[in-house]
């Protein structure tokens, strides 16, 4: 008996439960596709031809289609995955894996990152890109040279990349007014509500601020955080005169092998007892240090920065470190025991003689470590994890 759409509507309202075509085929497809995954070598159909009541029965829809269905292909040639699986692998094959597994084990060839790049002597590095660089040579090309770019994340919160630009625009907006003079500190604590007001509508009016859905939790915890900065007697010593904000450098050293260009963006300028100092700020604890291979650590920005400005003192401060809101000093002014201005100088520039020189060879082979490797966005093209070692 056939059924048309008005009757199968009616049936189904009443709660008879009718089985369509379309369902019962794409059913039986998915039972075909299950046994021809599930069978070894060949798969044999069969369909029952009769009732219990010895009554003809007709093939489903699906089955029919195999009655007109035309004659399979010639198998294809087994490949390399297939006879890996039985257990044949070809021996170009092992050659494969054993790289890839002494690349594991930090044993990386003498071509692995060997690329011809001639990076122009006017070349302007940053202090960042040279961290980079003396972590891991591959990284930096792959970034700078390849310009390969890592997956984009969907934003939730405030990444700390934004919170540090949050950050920074806030406390310049916040000394903008003052340069020149010596500001009160309990004048500096009144007007920084008006500062972070300034500051969120600049950044949320040029897109650097994108619109989150926690920010409204956010923007209370992020103000309390900077009350806590400007309320510390390190982040405005007595008697110490702001001049310039969010300063851009550039500067040239000259090397053995010729001129060697930096740039970069110096938070503030001051003068203070100890002449030219140079302040950067830092949302937490970590400073960009190079990690030689002997363990001990180079840090490159401030001495960078006070050789470009002829600055005597260079500070770090950490924005959200209330117990110590001072990181660091360096400088020719610093004189606690064990630092030396002129080794640390030495130490800087004998880093930039060796980047020209590896630069001009064309090597930038990995140098895989737990610090260069832990947040590497480059980690499935260069192979080699520290982790794995």
């Amino acid at each position: 008996m056939l059924l048309d759409d008005h009757i199968r509507e009616r049936w189904e309202r009443s709660g008879v439960a009718l089985v369509r075509q379309g369902e019962r085929m794409h059913t039986e497809r998915a039972y075909l596709h299950a046994c021809l995954n599930a069978a070894g070598s060949q798969l044999h159909l069969s369909r029952p031809l009769f009732d219990l009541k010895g009554k003809s029965l007709e093939g489903s829809p699906l089955s029919r289609m195999f009655q007109s269905a035309p004659a399979l292909p010639p198998p294809l040639p087994v490949t390399e995955v297939e006879a890996g699986l039985t257990g044949e692998v070809g021996e170009h094959v092992q050659m494969r894996a054993s790289l890839e597994l002494s690349r594991q084990k930090l044993q990386v060839s003498g071509h692995h990152g060997q690329v011809q790049v001639k990076v122009p002597q006017n070349h302007l590095w940053s202090p960042s890109q040279l961290v980079k660089f003396g972590s891991c040579r591959f990284h930096w090309m792959a970034e700078k040279v390849l310009k390969l770019l890592p997956f984009p994340e969907v934003e939730k919160t405030l990444q700390r990349a934004t919170e540090g630009t949050f950050y920074h625009k806030v406390l310049e907006e916040l000394l903008r007014p003052h340069l020149g003079i010596r500001p009160n500190p309990r004048t500096l604590l009144l007007e920084l509500p008006g500062a972070f007001e300034r500051a969120e509508n600049v950044l949320l009016e040029n897109g650097e601020l994108p619109p989150l859905p926690h920010w409204p939790f956010q923007h209370h915890e992020l103000l309390e955080n900077l009350k806590n900065f400007v309320k510390s007697h390190y982040f405005m010593l007595q008697g110490t005169l702001p001049q310039q904000l969010e300063v851009p450098i550039e500067h040239t050293l000259q090397l053995k092998n010729g001129p060697f260009s930096y740039r970069g963006i110096v938070d503030r300028i001051e003068q203070t007892k100890h002449g030219t100092t140079v302040i950067d700020y830092k949302s937490r604890n970590y400073i960009s240090e190079l990690r030689r291979p002997d363990g001990s650590k180079l840090e490159l920005q401030l001495p960078l920065y006070l050789m470009a400005v002829g600055g005597q003192l260079g500070r770090y401060l950490s924005i959200l470190n209330r117990e110590k809101h001072l990181l660091r000093t360096v400088g020719p002014a610093h004189t606690d025991k064990g630092y030396v201005w002129e080794d640390h100088k030495k130490e800087v520039m004998d880093f930039l003689e060796d980047t020209v020189e590896q630069l001009s060879q064309g090597n930038f082979q990995p140098t895989p470590s737990e610090s260069a490797c832990k947040y590497c966005d480059y980690g499935s093209l260069c192979r080699v994890r520290a982790g794995q070692a």
